[in-house]
């Protein structure tokens, strides 16, 4: 937070200046940064990477005002119907990897929240029907990770794969060979290999959403498995330069393969290597790491 910014953005009013002085308080810091800073504020908002991270409004920004990774809007203040609505689409737009945003509600606006998505949401009657409400409880979220990362754990477990390993494994050289054994089982079909991308993939995107929580923390060892697992897999497929690829496929090969002695005959065809067919191939491979091997290989072709 130390490299967070923030600021105040408030329209202009009539003796605005007096009444603040009032009240013990001045405007006039905000009203010039407001006027006179340069990028303006709603440039540097709208910047992900800047550390203008923070904003307290009252009317402006918070209608027409799109900040795609804008990911939570914190109400304290009664609003309705078109407003309400586009209140919260401040924070509902999907940027990167965010898929959701959060609404902390402190006045209990939720009921008119309710009443503005029959009036304003798009449904098959032009409003939205019992049960399709684009607002969930984020306690509902916490259980459909709770569900998914079970869902994870017997995907884990199904090949074969010690949970209880990876919970206590580090990743130092020691424990190294616990985490090769796993990524070797899970890259040994292509199917097994999308499955695992797929679960991850949800598990980071949900657990993401529901942050900050209090009960993030029951779900940080699944999610640094998972987090771990995809780096190894990543590491099988490296942005590729050829001459190391045709190094690395040659070096791969002559460990791999028993030569014997053949009389090759004369050919003009030319042979396209990326068809070769990598589940014959890995039927050879039947020791070891060999599948991690074998996915590396395939990738560099």
């Amino acid at each position: 937070m130390t490299e967070t910014d923030m600021a105040v953005v408030l329209s202009s009013g009539q003796n605005e200046e007096e009444k603040f002085q009032k009240k013990g308080l001045t405007i006039i810091p905000h009203r010039d940064r407001l006027i006179k800073e340069n990028p303006p504020l709603d440039d540097k908002f709208k910047d992900p990477d800047h550390p203008l991270r923070i904003i307290f409004v009252c009317a402006m920004w918070m209608t027409g005002f799109d900040v795609p990774s804008c990911s939570t809007i914190y109400l304290d203040k009664p609003l309705k119907n078109h407003t309400l609505m586009q209140t919260i689409a401040r924070a509902n737009r999907v940027f990167k990897d965010k898929v959701n945003g959060l609404i902390v509600d402190y006045v209990g606006i939720f009921s008119n929240l309710e009443d503005a998505l029959k009036i304003y949401g798009a449904g098959s009657g032009g409003g939205v029907s019992n049960g399709d409400s684009p607002i969930q409880a984020k306690a509902k979220l916490v259980e459909i990770l709770r569900e998914k990362i079970k869902e994870f754990n017997a995907y884990l477990t199904r090949q074969g794969i010690d949970i209880k390993a990876l919970e206590n494994a580090g990743t130092d050289f020691k424990t190294i060979a616990v985490w090769d054994d796993a990524l070797n089982k899970i890259v040994a079909t292509a199917n097994s290999k999308e499955e695992f991308l797929a679960h991850s993939r949800l598990l980071n995107r949900i657990f993401g959403a529901i942050l900050p929580d209090a009960t993030a923390q029951e779900f940080i060892k699944p999610l640094a498995i998972a987090q771990q697992l995809q780096k190894k897999l990543k590491s099988l497929n490296p942005t590729v330069n050829i001459d190391e690829a045709k190094a690395e496929i040659e070096a791969i090969l002559d460990e791999a393969i028993t030569t014997k002695d053949y009389v090759l005959p004369e050919t003009t065809e030319l042979i396209d290597i990326s068809k070769l067919d990598f589940g014959a191939i890995r039927d050879e491979f039947n020791d070891g790491y060999q599948n991690s091997l074998l996915e590396k290989l395939q990738q560099a072709i």
